[in-house]
């Protein structure tokens, strides 16, 4: 590989191991010299690696469930995040701006059916946001079963909206072909590769919309009061062509995208096709019968609409979580939850439902006696606790049963081990509040996609001179001609154009439409918010959550959600277009992730005996969503392995035609791609400069500048410049350009955590309880002060301790990451202690352990003197 200019640069050279070593190793033993291996949890110099017991490979997709009617958001899996509570997919969209075409997302596994049956089907979209009850209404339809003739308008319910119902518009037998209602319009463009006739044709469909009977009659029943069509701004048609796969003899069908225009209430739908496909289409349009099944138009086009949602139907899964020990701190308190455990500040006891746990100041002694003199009495069956027990125990004063795992044995810091003492630990849950919320929660705005089919059979018996050969004499009608007439084909959908393959990706041309070119990637990464995503942009599409089972903590789970595009810098595709442009005046660039056909993935993943990930892929029609799910012991090792060796996999797109294509899938920390509008490099253009601005957290190195004037011809400008985060740096450039993509490299350096990479992981709410059990008069003091703080996460607190209260306590609150959550939590405290004398003095810091010791501490005169 050559480096050339100035600056510095690193390369990244491949070799397979064998010829690396080349002889090394002849006649002897590889498997004594080279092992498999893989991170230990902790990681890097902490963890290290270890040989994995197992490889686990995970394949397929997650199959799609039918809803029925009363079930529209069962099992709904909702994340708190940007002040909403919203689906997960929702959450982890790299760009909420971008609209994929319609039949896209329903040929996605994104998206639900209803009931698919008839010539009209439903699908919802799964990006469900909950509606508050305080929120203002919007003008929306609310529908319970999408198939209904009429939904009352949410904001009006006296109003009412309705879905249209599509018609094709003949033209009469008598008027003009040119500019008529419908049209079929072809030319010979040469001979194909096999010497047949080259074709390309131009075929031109009229539809409007109308109110069916049902809605009619459905509004006649309500005294026909004021009702709407649904809008449709993101229309999509295809024309669906039945033929004879020449290879099996099977009826089959495909579909072709159309060009849509409006005309007032009036929609005009242009198709193109090549080849073969022009007398296939011929044949079935011109001829009523050709094939057992009519030759179609798909109407279809997505709307936004209220829909009832149950307490049951949803789970939040990420955000909205604590492990709090709730407080009261006057009787008069009344807890929603009495059978919640909970911390009586009053008399500085843990309430459970059968029981207490009673913490009790020390008694009075003269100034200089050590507590360590004082007996240790507990009463363990229902006895009144003595003043004469030891500070700190915590005594029973009531039979307690154990319930859940919310107060285990244990020891607390600052006591002699005892096995009477407990640890209080409360349990992972989601915040009250939020069941309140959810409690409320009666409508969500959800997305529902409606397909209908409308049969496009023109007979040319009647309309033969709207069929059309294009001719250098002008057009000629053909009317029915058996020549042009084609019922079967061999299917073949692409063919690959080697000139423009890149390491990058692959090129295919399109067979049956001119125009149009597959682009296959050759991998799939970890991508990032566009600059458009308000309070993510630049952020790797990466969250961690975790799915808390409260009554059956086996199955509680954590989850590592992630956004994969595919692994093309703008530049590169804007390189491309150019390239494309010799070969059409406007190129159509589609992925593998947009077309119908099945999807395979393959995961394969190197942990130890006891670790177990399970692998969701979900194809959308712009990305993959992929979630790796884990229990909570091999959170910390999945963690790990993301940010060292990453998770491999692959992806086989079957086609219709049966063409397989293959590619990459990549999770590691170290190659996120993107964000794909852009790239991590902002370029702002003003007249004769370009500023480019870093806008990731890691440093990027920029060769040169791709600039782009109104002509389309791209201009180099060298820049050789690496750039830290957040550092701009200005470039002069000639003339007037439109448009500007850096060409980049990413500078070798050690990878940062989860967190330095500034992914979303999950913050666990919970809070510390300090009781002063120390005898003020005994030792001189006047006041305590307290500070505390979670190890390893930025912020202290000042603990405020009610002094009204006997003994005095208070709390403070901290927001942990998952993983710091899940890894270790250690709090760290100090007292300032004011004496009678208003002599003050600082303890040093003091560590307690939040998961082994608990979250109760009980301030004793031996830890503060």
């Amino acid at each position: 590989q050559r480096i050339t200019g100035p600056g510095e640069r690193t390369q990244s050279i491949v070799v397979p191991l064998d010829v690396l070593l080349k002889d090394a190793l002849k006649g002897r033993d590889w498997e004594a010299y080279i092992h498999l291996v893989c991170p230990q949890s902790g990681g890097g110099s902490t963890g290290g690696f270890g040989e994995p017991a197992r490889r686990i490979e995970r394949r397929g997709t997650v199959p799609r469930a039918v809803r029925q009617v009363g079930a529209v958001t069962r099992g709904a899996a909702l994340a708190v995040m940007d002040s909403s509570v919203k689906a997960v997919s929702l959450a982890l969209k790299p760009d909420t701006a971008s609209r994929p075409a319609v039949s896209a997302m329903i040929a996605s596994e994104a998206v639900t059916p209803f009931v698919l049956q008839g010539s009209i089907r439903h699908w919802w979209l799964d990006d469900l946001i909950l509606v508050k009850e305080t929120d203002k209404p919007r003008p929306l339809p609310t529908v319970d079963s999408p198939d209904a003739p009429l939904w009352a308008d949410r904001r009006n319910p006296g109003t009412f909206w309705y879905a249209p119902e599509w018609e094709l518009v003949r033209p009469a037998q008598s008027d003009e072909p040119e500019g008529a209602r419908f049209g079929f319009d072809y030319t010979r463009t040469g001979v194909t590769a096999a010497g047949q006739p080259a074709l390309r044709a131009t075929i031109r469909f009229t539809l409007r919309p109308r109110i069916s009977e049902a809605t009619k009659a459905a509004l006649e029943a309500r005294g026909n009061p004021s009702a709407a069509p649904l809008p449709t701004p993101d229309l999509d048609i295809r024309l669906e062509i039945p033929f004879v796969d020449a290879a099996d003899g099977r009826l089959r069908t495909d579909r072709f995208p159309a060009t849509v225009e409006r005309t007032g209430e009036t929609v005009t739908a242009t198709v193109e096709l090549l080849n073969d496909w022009v007398k296939l289409c011929y044949g079935a349009l011109s001829t009523p019968g050709f094939q057992s099944q009519p030759v179609r138009l798909l109407i279809a086009y997505s709307y936004a609409a209220y829909v009832p949602v149950r307490e049951d139907d949803i789970k939040i899964l990420f955000g909205g979580k604590a492990a709090i020990t709730p407080m009261v701190y006057s009787q008069m308190e009344v807890r929603r939850d009495a059978g919640e455990p909970y911390f009586d500040a009053v008399d500085a006891s843990y309430k459970l439902p059968m029981g207490e746990l009673r913490l009790r100041r020390e008694a009075p002694t003269e100034r200089g006696i050590s507590a360590e003199t004082r007996a240790l009495s507990v009463a363990a069956s229902g006895a009144p606790v003595s003043r004469a027990n030891r500070p700190g125990t915590l005594a029973a004063v009531a039979a307690i049963r154990p319930v859940a795992t919310a107060v285990r044995p244990g020891v607390e810091t600052g006591l002699k081990p005892h096995p009477s003492l407990v640890t209080v630990r409360p349990e992972v849950k989601p915040l009250s509040e939020l069941n309140e919320l959810i409690r409320k929660t009666k409508y969500a705005v959800q997305t529902v996609f409606r397909q209908e089919a409308v049969e496009a059979t023109v007979p040319c018996a009647g309309w033969g001179a709207f069929y059309r050969e294009m001719t250098e004499n002008g057009p000629r009608a053909i009317g029915c001609q058996d020549a042009l007439q084609l019922g079967r084909t061999a299917y073949r959908q692409y063919e690959e154009m080697p000139d423009l393959r890149h390491e990058m990706y692959r090129v295919y041309r399109s067979l049956q439409q001119p125009g149009r070119f597959l682009v296959l990637p050759a991998a799939y990464r970890i991508t990032r918010f566009s600059p458009s995503v308000v309070g993510k942009a630049y952020r790797p599409c990466i969250i961690i959550y975790s799915m808390i089972d409260v009554t059956v903590p086996e199955k509680n789970r954590v989850l590592f959600d992630m956004t994969l595009d595919p692994d093309i810098p703008a530049h590169a595709r804007r390189a491309l277009q150019a390239k494309l442009e010799a070969h059409a005046p406007v190129p159509v660039i589609e992925y593998p992730t947009e077309l119908p056909g099945a999807t395979d993935t393959t995961w394969t993943i190197g942990l130890g005996t006891t670790a177990f990930v399970d692998v969701t892929t979900v194809k959308a029609p712009e990305f993959f969503r992929v979630t790796l799910s884990t229990d909570l012991a091999s959170a910390l090792l999945v963690r790990d392995i993301l940010r060292n060796s990453g998770v491999a996999g692959s992806v086989r797109f079957t086609l219709q035609d049966g063409s397989v294509l293959q590619s990459a899938l990549s999770l590691d920390l170290g190659g996120i791609t993107g964000p794909w509008r852009g790239g991590p490099v902002e370029v702002s253009l003003t007249a004769g400069q370009a500023t480019l601005t870093n806008r990731i957290e890691r440093e990027v190195a920029v060769g040169s500048l791709m600039v782009y004037g109104t002509s389309g011809a791209g201009q180099e400008v060298r820049v050789d410049r690496n750039l830290l985060p957040s550092e701009s740096h200005a470039v002069p450039v000639s003339g007037s350009p439109t448009e500007a993509h850096a060409v980049y490299t990413f500078p070798t350096a050690a990878l940062g955590t989860i967190q330095e990479i500034r992914s979303f992981v999950e913050e666990i709410q919970t809070n510390v309880i300090f009781v002063d059990l120390i005898h003020h008069a005994s030792h001189g003091l006047k006041r305590l002060d307290i500070e505390a703080q979670i190890e390893g996460v930025p912020g202290t607190q000042n603990v405020a301790l009610s002094g009204s209260l006997n003994p005095a306590s208070g709390e403070a609150e901290f927001l942990l990451p998952l993983t710091t959550y899940l890894e270790k939590h250690i709090l760290q405290y100090r007292v300032t202690k004011t004496l009678e004398s208003d002599e003050v003095s600082v303890t040093p810091w003091a560590n307690w352990n939040l998961q082994t010791q608990g979250n109760i501490v009980s301030l004793l005169w031996e830890m503060i003197q």
